[in-house]
């Protein structure tokens, strides 16, 4: 799995390591490339929004290698959920794309469905319109073998992140450093997910979709509906992880 967000990774790795005969991980798109040159790999969790080469390239890169790697499935995970950006991935060839928050169920369903016919199942959606629990822990991932305890800690750490990042963000936005900002939502959405934190996952993927179409009032509704969620959701998280 590739993803810069360490926290996104320790999830990956702790929910995935039981399920699978193995898992590494890349915090970059070189790394990537790299691990894909020396090993092989029959699937590969991308994040597509990096620093520096983002996951798009990476995937590209590894393609063109001589190596059995160059054939696995790859997998985007991204919080972009505008159509431009599944376009933008078709017409680079590459059709395997899921929208962050993604909790444990809908991930191995989909590298199920991969690794059996080569395509994704179809989306999931949202019962009656009903946005989602502040903490789900059947969605969460963990690892069966951890009794709990690991899970516990990621979810501790995740939650500081969350306490520490909020008014960072906060500043980001009325400083009017929007990619900043769309950044760190989009690891958080992720984190979100693997912890099964899915409204707060939600939140975090529509203010990044409301900051990146620049209209204020759409911002401030977000920002005003992802800082309640976000709130709340950490003050669980860390009450969850004592």
């Amino acid at each position: 799995m590739v993803d810069d967000h360490e926290v996104n990774r320790e999830f990956l790795q702790h929910g995935l390591k039981d399920r699978l005969a193995r898992v590494d991980a890349a915090s970059s798109a070189a790394e990537a490339v790299e691990r894909c040159r020396r090993s092989e790999y029959d699937l590969i969790l991308m994040d597509l929004h990096m620093p520096g080469r983002n996951g798009l390239d990476a995937a590209r890169s590894i393609r063109e290698l001589d190596h059995p790697s160059a054939g696995a499935e790859i997998l985007f995970l991204t919080a972009d959920a505008r159509r431009e950006e599944r376009q933008r991935l078709a017409e680079a060839g590459f059709d395997h794309c899921l929208s962050k928050p993604v909790g444990l169920d809908e991930l191995l369903e989909a590298m199920a469905c991969l690794h059996e016919d080569g395509r994704l199942p179809k989306p999931r959606r949202d019962e009656d319109g009903m946005r989602p629990a502040l903490l789900a822990t059947g969605d969460a991932l963990h690892s069966p073998s951890a009794h709990g305890s690991r899970a516990r800690q990621l979810r501790h750490r995740f939650g500081r992140e969350l306490e520490k990042g909020l008014s960072e963000l906060e500043q980001q936005l009325f400083a009017g450093q929007s990619a900043r900002a769309r950044a760190r939502l989009h690891q958080w959405s992720g984190a979100a997910g693997f912890v099964g934190a899915m409204a707060l996952g939600q939140a975090c993927r529509e203010l990044h979709r409301a900051l990146g179409s620049r209209d204020r009032f759409s911002v401030g509704q977000a920002w005003l509906n992802f800082n309640r969620t976000a709130r709340a959701t950490t003050a669980l998280l860390l009450r969850t992880a004592d």
